[in-house]
């Protein structure tokens, strides 16, 4: 595969052949000092082109003397042959944390590879294991001051960090667990999620953000303030202005795309569709917005990158575009609160209690985007095979007659399709184009296939049909 970056006359092939990688790294993963291991794997997990550099996530595995498997994220900054010795030494000024084995970070000059271990991070001060020990430590000791009968037999046994999701120089989210023990025999465990940004105010206002929430939905008829939101969310426990984090309720349970197998798929995706619209009935407003205009730039920004990674779809492209635009409307209905990234993997199951989670996309906007987002994720999750085609149907049809049912606003069938086709171009397609898979250029031809048939159902929509019953023309 000639992969090309948005780095001028930089190619990816090499950076993104795992084989190659997988045979060509031990030569510089290991210190003078360490007998080199062979890697069992070398995982391309995702990746970032920018102007300035690629940034690629990778999973190394090796197996040494002992029967563990080691496991350790390496993050990549592809540059330019010029500028790799420039951007080594950058990067070597960013490392605080020294792995166990291997080095803290090295030069590959056949793929244009700088490589820095987890938990260093060019912009962010990574939360480590050992730092959440001493946390953990210092919050015990405050707790024994405060209330000392009930801290004081407790000790302090380890502390455990699980990476939950990665993007490099951008945010980290994690679940810290944390073992105590009673002097006189006796344990107890706790779990929160942990949020890391590149900045303390980001940080700030998202939870203040989350804070104002609990109580933004409007009081019954009767004047009385709801006792519990009517969407349930992690409640913000924290902040921390050093590390730029939030912490956050570890909710019980798993996400929806987990628990498709084991639900009552009608009963619970119409419960799924009414909770998003009592989460459109929040009155809490946000700084960042989407509309029309703002989804047609994404798309221009989007096709450079699709372009790049399939130059065949350029036309398909062109004309999608050109369809979004003409088919746009003037926007009349006031904004409402958007979830943002709303799917399968962000909302949790439990006990058949359903709870919202990643609000850190919330935006002001049509709520036909977040119907959208629900739905251009299923195409992809269908594309790459975690779910069925019929599972797909079926969650559409369920979800859209408990928003239907729940909704105060009328949405127009039209906007719900114009957004789909929009988010199949910017979010699904490019993602496809921005992360590796061996198939891209054919699964970015599906994503556009089904945006154009979204955008000729939505020129002849029939009359009859509403928003209970898009399901009936959905591809």
């Amino acid at each position: 595969m000639n992969a090309a970056s948005p780095i001028k006359n930089i190619d990816t092939t090499v950076a993104l052949n795992a084989d190659w990688l997988k045979q060509n790294l031990p030569a510089y993963l290991w210190r003078e000092d360490e007998t080199p291991q062979a890697l069992a794997e070398v995982a391309v997990v995702q990746t970032w082109p920018s102007k300035k550099r690629t940034t690629i996530l990778y999973r190394l595995a090796w197996q040494n003397s002992s029967p563990a498997r080691h496991e350790r994220l390496y993050v990549g900054y592809l540059s330019s042959a010029d500028r790799l010795a420039d951007e080594y030494k950058a990067i070597v000024k960013k490392i605080r944390v020294q792995p166990v084995e291997g080095r803290p970070a090295f030069m590959v000059p056949e793929a244009n590879l700088v490589l820095l271990a987890f938990p260093n991070d060019r912009k962010m001060r990574l939360l480590t294991e050992e730092e959440l020990f001493d946390g953990m430590k210092t919050q015990l000791r405050h707790a024994r001051k405060t209330a000392k009968k009930r801290w004081k037999k407790w000790k302090l046994q380890s502390a455990r960090l699980e990476v939950l999701r990665y993007v490099p120089d951008k945010r980290f989210t994690m679940r810290c667990r944390v073992w105590l023990k009673k002097k006189k025999g006796g344990d107890r465990s706790f779990s929160f999620i942990a949020k890391q940004l590149t900045d303390y105010r980001k940080a700030r206002r998202l939870f203040n953000t989350l804070a104002a929430l609990e109580k933004s939905w409007p009081v019954h008829a009767d004047g009385v303030a709801p006792a519990q939101p009517p969407v349930r969310f992690p409640r913000p426990l924290a902040w921390h202005q050093e590390k730029a984090m939030i912490l956050l309720e570890d909710l019980p349970g798993k996400s929806l795309e987990q628990s498709l197998a084991e639900v009552n798929l009608p009963k619970t995706l119409h419960a799924v569709g009414e909770m998003l619209a009592a989460f459109h009935a929040a009155q809490k407003r946000v700084p960042k917005k989407i509309s029309l205009l703002t989804e047609l730039k994404e798309n221009r920004a989007a096709v450079r990158d699709i372009v790049a990674a399939a130059p065949a779809s350029r036309p398909r492209l062109r004309q999608l575009l050109l369809d979004l635009k003409n088919l746009a409307w003037e926007e009349r209905e006031p904004p409402v609160l958007l979830h943002g990234t709303f799917r399968l993997n962000h909302i949790f199951v439990h006990e058949d209690k359903l709870a919202l989670l990643d609000l850190d996309s919330m935006r002001m906007g049509p709520p036909a985007y977040d119907l959208a987002n629900f739905f251009s994720s299923l195409y992809y999750f269908a594309a790459e095979g975690r779910v069925t085609i019929e599972q797909r149907r079926e969650i559409m049809r369920h979800f859209l007659a408990g928003y239907a049912g729940k909704s105060s606003r009328v949405l127009a069938p039209a906007a719900v399709l114009w957004f789909s086709a929009s988010l199949l171009i910017n979010k699904q397609a490019e993602k496809y184009a921005t992360h590796f898979h061996p198939d891209r250029a054919e699964k970015i031809g599906v994503m556009l296939a089904l945006a154009e048939s979204l955008l000729a159902q939505a020129r002849h929509l029939p009359e009859e049909i509403v928003l209970a019953n898009l399901g009936q023309v959905l591809p």
